[in-house]
């Protein structure tokens, strides 16, 4: 078990890293800080040969960012990251929801019923059983006392929320709840902002501990090759010259150079060709 300080940059940093990975798969990917990564991938599916196959280059392209990653798909973005959040399933999909091309389920009050009904659509259904099953405080976070009322009127899933007439619980707990509930469904529409990856990959790493060894430092430059990697290849990109700088502990005092114990060495690597191939950058850091 290792322990650090918490580090709100460079977790934003690791989280960038991971979207850009994805770019690489689709042009729509949003950003859930502090931990979460959203990829539209319908469009993508016949170019990477089905959802099986794509599922499963995804997760071999996250592989080298050393992250633990927990995955989930569904019809919506606000649906799939519950799912992630509260039951990640890293199997291949069974299903593929036509959610772009198809009409959703039909909503709760074009039914008849409170708890609207169960498509018959595979991908839908295995879909809506997998969200009934989650705590509805997932759909509230930070708001202490709205998950008390719900817990005192035994609401403990999202399945009890949507057995409750809507009306009532408009009128209970307002329609912020009703409009989560139905984002979550994918009911309704649900419009985020994609990122774009930056024109110039600057990241820093900090290792776990002082080292006067180059295996710890490779180890961590390592890192920040696989990232530059994802951001070179979400910006359908090469990288021919990067400049690695090296921070580190001195004996010297304080000057116009910088602070007292502080230094800094800085490592320039070209290459023959253009590419984005980290283990080739990794290769050429060994041998310098």
């Amino acid at each position: 078990l290792l322990q650090g300080m918490a580090d709100a940059q460079r977790d934003a940093q690791a989280l960038c890293a991971v979207a850009h990975v994805l770019l690489a798969f689709t042009p729509t990917v949003v950003l859930v800080p502090p931990q979460g990564v959203l990829a539209e991938v319908q469009a993508s599916l016949r170019c990477f040969g089905g959802a099986a196959a794509l599922w499963r280059r995804v997760q071999e392209a996250l592989v080298p960012l050393g992250h633990q990653v927990q995955m989930a798909h569904a019809p919506g973005p606000l649906g799939a990251e519950l799912l992630a959040c509260w039951r990640p399933d890293l199997s291949v999909p069974r299903h593929q929801t036509r959610s772009p091309l198809a009409p959703p389920p039909a909503a709760p009050e074009a039914t008849g019923g409170p708890g609207g009904v169960w498509s018959r659509d595979a991908a839908w259904a295995e879909f809506q059983h997998a969200l009934a099953a989650l705590p509805a405080e997932c759909l509230l976070a930070g708001d202490a006392n709205t998950q008390m009322a719900l817990q005192a009127m035994g609401l403990a899933t999202l399945a009890d929320l949507r057995r409750q007439p809507r009306a009532g619980l408009a009128r209970r707990f307002g329609q912020p709840l009703l409009l989560a509930l139905d984002r979550a469904h994918g009911l309704v529409a649900d419009p985020r902002e994609p990122i774009s990856p930056p024109l110039l990959f600057d990241e820093r790493v900090d290792l776990h501990a002082r080292t006067e060894h180059t295996d710890a430092l490779l180890a961590g430059a390592a890192v920040l090759l696989a990232r530059m990697a994802a951001w070179a290849r979400a910006r359908h990109a090469r990288v021919q010259r990067f400049v690695l700088t090296l921070h580190h502990d001195s004996r010297l005092r304080a000057s116009s150079l910088g602070e007292a114990g502080a230094n800094a060495s800085t490592l320039a690597v070209a290459l023959a060709e253009p590419t984005a191939d980290a283990t080739h950058w990794q290769a050429v850091l060994r041998e310098r």
